[in-house]
Formats: C-alpha cells, sequence, structure tokens
C-alpha cells in the first residue's frame, strides 16, 4: 500500500524497456498497472504522475497526455527533478527544452542525466564551451556515466577528431556496453578506412532496439559497399 513504492515500479518498468532491453509490450503494460495503484492509493502524489507521463511518452500519439500528467507532477511536487527534465524533452523550441533541462539540473545537481540533456542541448546550440563545462560537471558527479563519453566524442568528431572520438566511445564502451554506441564506433572506423576493425563492432550493434537494429543494417551495406561489394 505504499504509492511511491508503486510509483518507482512504473517508471523501472519503462526505464527497463528502453535501456535494459525488456520487451516493451509486457514491461510497459506492468509499468500502467503500477501507475493505477499508486494513483489509486494517492491521487494527489506528484511522482505518480510523473511515471504516468513517463509512460505516455513510449507511445507517439500519447504525447499531449504526457505533457499534461507531466505538469500535473510538477503542480503537485515543484522539485521533481525527473519530471521536469522529461517534460523538456516533449518541448518543440529548443530555448525552452534548454530551460527546462538546465531546471531539472538546478533540482538535482548531481544527476548525470540531467546534466548531459543541458550538456547535449548547449552542443545543439553550438555552445560547446558551455558544454564541456558541463562535462565537466557529469564527471565529478559520476566518473562512471558513459554518456559524458559519449559527448566529447561528439565534440571530437565535430572537429574532425576521429581517432580522439572512437577513444572516447570505446571509453563509453567500457562503461555501458550498449549495440548504439558500437555503431557509432563502427561508423567512425568505416570512415577512417579500418574495415577489419569496424565489422566486430558492427556485429555489437546488431542486439539493441528496433531502431539500433535498421543503423546496424545499414553499416552492413556500407561496410558491403566500401568493401566493393
Amino acid at each position: 500500500d505504499w504509492a511511491q513504492a508503486h510509483a518507482s515500479l512504473a517508471e523501472a518498468c519503462v526505464l527497463g524497456v528502453l535501456y535494459a532491453g525488456a520487451a516493451p509490450e509486457e514491461y510497459l503494460a506492468k509499468a500502467q498497472h503500477a501507475v493505477d495503484r499508486a494513483l489509486a492509493l494517492d491521487p494527489a502524489l506528484g511522482a505518480a504522475w510523473a511515471a504516468q507521463g513517463l509512460v505516455h511518452m513510449q507511445y507517439p500519439e500519447r504525447v499531449e497526455a504526457a505533457r499534461e500528467a507531466l505538469e500535473r507532477a510538477i503542480t503537485l511536487n515543484p522539485s521533481h527533478a525527473m519530471a521536469t527534465m522529461w517534460l523538456g524533452s516533449l518541448q518543440t523550441e529548443p530555448s525552452r527544452t534548454l530551460a527546462l533541462h538546465r531546471r531539472a539540473l538546478e533540482l538535482d545537481p548531481r544527476s548525470a542525466v540531467a546534466a548531459y540533456n543541458v550538456a547535449t542541448d548547449l552542443l545543439e546550440a553550438g555552445r560547446e564551451n558551455e558544454a564541456m563545462e558541463v562535462f565537466e560537471q557529469i564527471v565529478a558527479a559520476d566518473p562512471f556515466y558513459p554518456g559524458a563519453y559519449r559527448l566529447t566524442a561528439q565534440i571530437n568528431e565535430r572537429h574532425g577528431r576521429l581517432d580522439e572520438a572512437v577513444l572516447d566511445y570505446r571509453r563509453a564502451w567500457r562503461l555501458d556496453q550498449d549495440a548504439g554506441t558500437a555503431g557509432l564506433i563502427a561508423r567512425l572506423l568505416i570512415t577512417l578506412g579500418q574495415n577489419e576493425q569496424a565489422r566486430p563492432w558492427a556485429e555489437r550493434a546488431r542486439g539493441g532496439a528496433p531502431l539500433q537494429q535498421l543503423g546496424a543494417m545499414w553499416l552492413q551495406g556500407l561496410l558491403a559497399f566500401t568493401d566493393g561489394d
């Protein structure tokens, strides 16, 4: 009968789908069941509405419902950093996205994922120096957060420092063996003309989510093309 626990369980189920390969149909249903239980126990629990927003975010047709749930969560609990961060991800105006992501980081200064979102926003806006300042904040809070090294890899790649970008992506891979990261390593190695080194990374890229698998198929085609096949 503890509403907060049910809300947290819902978040864990969704994040399992997003990051750990849990079956979407099964685990999103479990997440919704946990949200329903949390709201039945405490309809005014901000964390429960935040979890509801996170569940809705997994369905493209529910974007407006997600926004409404997250806004309700923040009204009930203005200090809920993750609800603020997720709401930022639903914005269509980059400045609004950055403002909400910054607010989330202010609410939870040691959150690596909140800082990563701010740094990514800054990088997309061309504000690399500011992004690197946030990178230092991420590493200070959690030196084992893989997103920090994916961020520096992106910056190195933008400046043509492909060898350094590969090293950064490899560091991220050692911390979290994500198929998407493997695909990024494979792509850079192909660009560098190192097809043999790229092959095992392209194989590792096959094991991800559907969109990552699509990217893995593209990598196989790129390898064949650059091999002259």
